[in-house]
Parts: structure tokens; C-alpha cells; sequence
């Protein structure tokens, strides 16, 4: 959480010991933004150091709270653990890379002695591309931004897209762009309506950094209510068709039961005995109650057929 940036005295002397050790000052400050402030620190660390070699090892501790600016009193284990958040960041950024024979993260700490740990650093793509096509692609970054073609859509054009990536922040950004988006679509109960256009909307509430309006609470609750209601109606609607096969399922082992020798005889066993109980309690419907009777008693004791539970488990694992 550690909001603190470096600070750069520029005199004479600083650049010729750049100059003397092979040092170079210039970065692409579109990714440097895109990066939490933490991983900023890193990424200039590897910059200076990737100029001299293609794999970089520092000492965790050491580049923890002195390269990092993390608190010397957060314990090691939690360190390492923001530590690697940054270098997920730098990878997803080609900054750098895994090396050969690795497939996590974890592979680039080295343990070198208790409580001492050595993390390796490999160049990645970005780094091997000439420095006129890394500013080229610095240029165009607002083009690929995410929060590029919502914010054309609600009618922001280049020039303030490109200051508001560069004063806001892409929390603040996306919130409005919701609501905006929202407005426009929707019309929600609540929502007076444009007083200009769209993009005035968002560039004012951005700029201003106002409260999101009520509506859009109420919006995001009705649209969650429904969101469950149709989740549950699928969920049930699913259920019943699977219901619907188990019982499908169910009926046919017991008719091949019923059909084999052995089922045959068991009915020709039990279904006298239940015709003259029902022939007394039911003589209206003899036949079907004592018929309906013995095949449940046959399905109850002799039918091997699993639980609900257990055959949808079986019938997902097949």
C-alpha cells in the first residue's frame, strides 16, 4: 500500500556516473503507469540493470525494503509475497520472463541459507525490442487500452482519453464509465436524463471525482436480483431434466430386471400374494394395485440402483 515514488535530483555529476557505468535514464512512462507502484520501482531497478546483463540476481531482503520501499517490520514471508504481485506484473508486461526448465513464479527464488533468499531475473521481450518501436508502441498503448472503446463509445475523444489515463485512476475510470454506460442504455428509474451529452457527464463526474448517483445502487441491486432469479430458475429447470433422466434411467434398469429369468420369477413369486390382499381391500382395481405392488417391492429389494447422489456423480464422471 506503500503510495511513496522515487525522486530523481538531476545534476552533472549524476550523469556522468550514468555515463561511466553504461546507465541510461529513458522508459516507456505509458507501462511505468500501467504499473502499481511498487512493481514502477522494480521495473526501473531491471531497466538499469538489463542494460548491463540479460539475468539479473538480488537479494530479497535487500531489494524488498531498499529497492521496493517496503516496511522492514512487515515479516519476510509477506515481503516475498508482494514481491511476486510485482513480478506477475513485469511477466504479464514482457518486462520479463521465466526461465528455461521454469513454469512458476516460485522457481525464481533461490534459498541460500534460513531466512536468506536470492530471487533471478530474466529478460523479457520488451526489452529486446528496439527502443524507437518500444516509444512507437508507448504511443499507440491508448488504442489497445481496454478503457479505450467504452470511453469512445460514450463519445470522449482521443486527446481527453489520453489526460484522463494520465490524471485518473482506472478505478475511477471504469466506475463512471458503468454508470455512464448505464444511463445511456438502459435509462434506469431515478436517472433525470443528460443535461449535455454523455461524455460531458463522465468527464464532469470524473474530473470532479463525484459520488456515484443513487439509481446506479438500486440499478446494480435490481440487476443482481434478477441475475439470481434466472440463475435459480436455470438451476431448477436443470435439475428437473436431470431428475427426469435419473427417473428415465431408473425405469429401464428395472423393466431389464423385470425381463430377465430371475426378475420373472420373483414376480410370479410376490404377485399372487398381493392379488388376493387387493381382491379384499380393492376389488375395484384388483388387477393394477397388485400389479403396481409387486413391482415396487421387487424395485425396492431386489433393484441395485444408486441414489440420485451417487448416480449423477457416476453419470458426470463417465
Amino acid at each position: 500500500d506503500n503510495e511513496r515514488t522515487w525522486r530523481i535530483e538531476w545534476s552533472p555529476t549524476f550523469f556522468k556516473m550514468c555515463q561511466a557505468t553504461g546507465g541510461t535514464l529513458l522508459f516507456d512512462l505509458d507501462l511505468y503507469r500501467d504499473l502499481s507502484p511498487a512493481a514502477r520501482r522494480l521495473f526501473l531497478k531491471l531497466k538499469d540493470r538489463f542494460w548491463r546483463t540479460k539475468t539479473v540476481y538480488l537479494n530479497v531482503d535487500d531489494l524488498t525494503i531498499n529497492g521496493l520501499g517496503l516496511s522492514a517490520s512487515r515479516p519476510l514471508k509477506k515481503r516475498k509475497y508482494d514481491l511476486t504481485a510485482c513480478i506477475q506484473e513485469l511477466i504479464e508486461h514482457n518486462v520479463i520472463e521465466l526461465g528455461r526448465g521454469q513454469t512458476d513464479i516460485k522457481d525464481l527464488f533461490i534459498k541460500r541459507a534460513k531466512g536468506v533468499y536470492v530471487v533471478q531475473f530474466f529478460e523479457g521481450a520488451y526489452f529486446r525490442r528496439p527502443t524507437t518501436k518500444r516509444a512507437q508502441n508507448a504511443k499507440e498503448s491508448i488504442f489497445e487500452d481496454s478503457l479505450y472503446q467504452p470511453l469512445k463509445s460514450i463519445g470522449v475523444d482521443d486527446a481527453a482519453i489520453r489526460r484522463l489515463f494520465n490524471q485518473f485512476s482506472r478505478g475511477l475510470l471504469q466506475r463512471w464509465i458503468n454508470v455512464t454506460e448505464v444511463a445511456m442504455k438502459e435509462q434506469p428509474r431515478g436517472f433525470p436524463g443528460f443535461k449535455t451529452s454523455p461524455a460531458a457527464f463522465f468527464v464532469d463526474a470524473v474530473q470532479n471525482n463525484r459520488l456515484p448517483p443513487d439509481w446506479i445502487y438500486e440499478h446494480e441491486r435490481e440487476t443482481k436480483r434478477r441475475e439470481w432469479d434466472q440463475d435459480r430458475a436455470t438451476k431448477i429447470q436443470d435439475e428437473s431434466a436431470t431428475r427426469k433422466q435419473y427417473d428415465n434411467a431408473k425405469a429401464i434398469a428395472l423393466n431389464q430386471y423385470l425381463n430377465s429369468e430371475e426378475g420373472s420369477r420373483r414376480y410370479r413369486e410376490y404377485h399372487p400374494i398381493f392379488h388376493d390382499f387387493y381382491r379384499t381391500v380393492d376389488p375395484h382395481q384388483t388387477d393394477e394395485s397388485s400389479r403396481r405392488a409387486t413391482v415396487d417391492k421387487i424395485a425396492r429389494e431386489h433393484v441395485a440402483f444408486p441414489d440420485f447422489g451417487v448416480w449423477l456423480l457416476e453419470s458426470r464422471n463417465r
